[in-house]
């Protein structure tokens, strides 16, 4: 995934987002990691979305 922005003196950043997936070989079990980078129901960040309300 990949967030694109504007926030330093009008240049333009792209940060890479990579979900990754790790396997615990004690229990069997699936450890992700996951990021809340969108407000529930939208598609907007959290701040952008709070704002709107």
């Amino acid at each position: 995934m990949y967030i694109r922005d504007f926030p330093i003196r009008d240049r333009k950043v792209t940060l890479c987002v990579r979900r990754r997936k790790w396997l615990n070989k004690e229990t069997g079990s699936i450890i992700c990691n996951t990021f809340e980078l969108t407000a529930q129901g939208t598609r907007h960040s959290k701040e952008f979305a709070s704002f709107l309300k």
